[in-house]
């Protein structure tokens, strides 16, 4: 090859194969706010989920307590031949469980965290923060009513039921009794 063969093959390399074209800047806003919509959307999944992982613990919290309280009541129902009266705070209801000791011994599996003080003593709370609800009357065919408010107070759709005390009552439906 010639010399000239050479420098026109090396500036022929040097110089750029296709003019390069300015990006428009309105493509580079449009990719930044795709990314900034995308963080939005990925931000809000994740509030959704935390607020998703504390409403199922508050849940399964008031639902452990309520288990824990049921199980009492029942021993105490064994002991006594019955189920305490209508309290008007839960607080009440704790001192007549402990009263029986088999229950008390149900008891002593909740830990500190489910109690705190209210206007009416120390109480048994839900998962919400709000004391839980138990009456009996001892009317004939009645069951006690032991429950959490759920989420919304004003709302009975979503309260929390013990499951455990119905259990009771299957039994004693053939025999006619509902002490």
């Amino acid at each position: 090859m010639s010399g000239k063969g050479r420098q026109a093959w090396g500036r022929n390399c040097k110089e750029p194969l296709a003019a390069e074209k300015p990006q428009p800047k309105g493509l580079a806003l449009l990719g930044l706010m795709g990314w900034l919509g995308f963080l939005v959307i990925l931000l809000v999944g994740v509030v959704a989920a935390a607020s998703w992982a504390r409403q199922s613990g508050r849940q399964k919290l008031s639902r452990q307590c309520l288990k824990t309280l049921a199980e009492a009541l029942i021993a105490y129902r064994q002991a006594e031949g019955g189920f305490p009266p209508t309290v008007s705070c839960n607080a009440e209801l704790v001192k007549y469980l402990k009263s029986v000791g088999s229950a008390k011994e149900c008891l002593e599996g909740m830990g500190e965290h489910v109690f705190g003080t209210t206007s009416t003593g120390r109480e048994i709370l839900d998962g919400w923060g709000r004391p839980l609800r138990y009456v009996f009357d001892g009317g004939p065919g009645q069951r006690p009513e032991l429950k959490s408010q759920g989420p919304d107070p004003d709302d009975p759709a979503d309260d929390i039921y013990a499951e455990g005390l119905q259990a009771v009552f299957i039994g004693d439906s053939a025999k006619g009794a509902v002490q």
